[in-house]
């Protein structure tokens, strides 16, 4: 065989680097792989470290990647998309039926198990190397609009549909579940990311996964808890996610990061305090498993929750004592919650009550419900429009905080602070809507945020933002050496014992005096939205 010459004769490291400047998309970087060895040693690494899967080419994968072994060691990330079931038209105007759930959860525990295969042939000596995105699950009708058909030449009689079409709205009442617990242990899987966006996964089947990750670092998961239209149903749905929670799993023994995003971007204003039950004080159970799983984890570093929580999340009970050691070695906190409680009642209320129809928990989602029947069926409510800007507003807000409710969730917060030795942020927070535009106000702020953030923020000495909006910045630019606390409550403020609570946040470890300052709402708007998988 005759020496390589020109380019190909250039060291094998020169050729990767030259190989790393041309772009996947621009260019076709795998294409050089075709021009000779030299350049296929040096593109290859490139092209298959980063593997896009979806579940009906799972097939092809394990023949082209996992049979040649020189090849899976280049692998670093899978983002893999499950493929469900085609349906035909006539379904896009009703819920889901029996029959299709039954399918589509059959298809996903298929392309589950499928991707678990591949995960496993991928086991050479790589333990904890691989980022695991889920990162949707869908039919192909579910981006295909209904076409109207037109009528046949002949007499025979046309099929035609009435009513509205529902679009993701068909399957907002179904979970995509897995029909096994048999799955292997993966060692190399190092972070796992779950953000299904048109189809909802259910959290037992997420952590039915999970378990299976013996060396996972990071574990971040999106999923919806919303529905308020049937609380018997959303209900379920918690208790559900309780009940899967891993608590004193080996298997998490080595998490680092733990995010979880359980609610919209847009946070609803009729959500606040306008009807609903009245404060109920028993024990959240999906809060406190939460807190049950995550306390005891020797080595979790970053927590970032984001749903309907109480004060369970954070303390076992308002004035419990701690028997064991509580994320000792935590770094980063951050909470942010939803201004309705999980278990009834509110955190704030509206300066002008409303009135407000609700469901009662006898009342099942319309399951079988076609869209031409009585619109009362339809699973929506309205949402208040979500106008974002780019300049704060001078309008106050249109909530108040309603301390009975609010003080144990900042006390929880103030306690779970002072027992984390290692604590460099913390944050608590929501958003409260502002007050309505007036007619002479409306067209010209028409492009500002309807929401403002509430809540408090820690840092500790030298630390940096986490979390926070980026306009709060400024507040911790001064006396970097001091342990900081910025209050962005309005006029509101805790009670005095709640407050020197907050006030020993840090002391033991950094000693020195609190720096507190005090930030009006209305001057920091906020726009909410969903955490990306690269978010910190």
């Amino acid at each position: 065989m005759a020496a390589p010459t020109g380019i190909d004769s250039l060291p094998q490291h020169i050729l990767a680097e030259i190989a790393s400047f041309f772009n996947d998309v621009e260019f076709q970087r795998p294409l050089l792989a075709t021009v000779s060895r030299q350049w296929q040693l040096a593109v290859e690494p490139l092209t298959f470290r980063s593997i896009r899967l979806q579940s009906s080419e799972t097939e092809y994968f394990q023949n082209t990647i996992l049979k040649q072994s020189h090849r899976r060691p280049f692998i670093n990330r899978f983002d893999f998309t499950i493929i469900l079931p085609r349906y035909p038209d006539e379904s896009k105007f009703r819920f889901e039926s029996e029959s299709e759930k039954t399918a589509n959860t059959e298809a996903f525990t298929a392309a589950i198990q499928d991707l678990f295969a591949i995960l496993h042939g991928c086991d050479i000596n790589r333990d904890g190397s691989i980022d695991l995105r889920i990162v949707d699950a869908y039919s192909p009708s579910d981006h295909e609009p209904f076409v109207e058909r037109l009528p046949p030449a002949s007499d025979t009689p046309t099929i035609s549909f009435h009513g509205i079409e529902l679009g993701p709205m068909r399957h907002s009442y179904s979970q995509l579940q897995l029909l096994t617990t048999d799955l292997p242990m993966i060692p190399v899987v190092k972070h796992f990311f779950v953000a299904a966006q048109h189809r909802s996964i259910s959290p037992r089947a997420v952590m039915g996964m999970v378990t299976k990750f013996s060396n996972l670092q990071t574990f971040k998961m999106r999923t919806r808890d919303q529905e308020t239209r049937y609380p018997e149903f959303r209900e379920d749905f918690r208790t559900d996610f309780a009940n899967a929670i891993p608590i004193n799993s080996t298997a998490l023994s080595g998490l680092r990061s733990f995010h979880l995003n359980m609610i919209d971007p847009e946070f609803c204003e009729s959500t606040v305090g306008r009807a609903g039950r009245s404060p109920n004080y028993k024990v959240d159970r999906l809060s406190d498993s939460i807190r049950s799983m995550t306390t005891p984890l020797h080595d979790l570093r970053e927590l970032s929750l984001r749903g309907v929580f109480d004060e369970w999340l954070l303390w076992p009970g308002p004035k419990a004592a701690l028997s064991e050691p509580y994320w000792q070695n935590l770094e980063r906190l951050a909470v942010e919650f939803f201004t309705a409680r999980p278990t009834g009642g509110y955190f704030y209320r509206l300066k002008t009550s409303r009135a407000a129809t609700r469901p009662t928990t006898n009342t099942p989602p319309p399951l079988e419900t076609m869209s031409s029947d009585d619109d009362e069926w339809l699973p929506v409510e309205p949402f208040t429009e979500d106008r974002r800007g780019h300049h704060p507003t001078t309008r106050t807000l249109h909530a108040v905080p309603m301390d009975d409710t609010l003080e144990p969730l900042m006390e929880s917060f103030a306690r779970a602070c002072l027992q984390i030795p290692t604590l460099k942020t913390a944050f608590l927070g929501t958003a409260v809507p502002l007050d309505p535009l007036d007619e002479d106000t409306a067209e010209e702020e028409a492009e500002t945020y309807t929401k403002s953030f509430w809540g408090v923020i820690y840092m500790s000495p030298r630390a940096r933002p986490f979390k926070t909006p980026i306009l709060l910045n400024y507040a911790f630019r001064q006396n970097r050496e001091q342990r900081r606390l910025v209050w962005v409550t309005d006029k509101w403020i805790p009670s005095d014992h709640v407050h020197d609570l907050f006030l020993g946040i840090g002391k033991e470890m950094h000693g020195g005096a609190m720096l507190e300052q005090f930030l009006e709402t209305r001057a920091i708007p906020w726009g909410s939205r969903t955490p990306g998988p690269n978010d910190a």
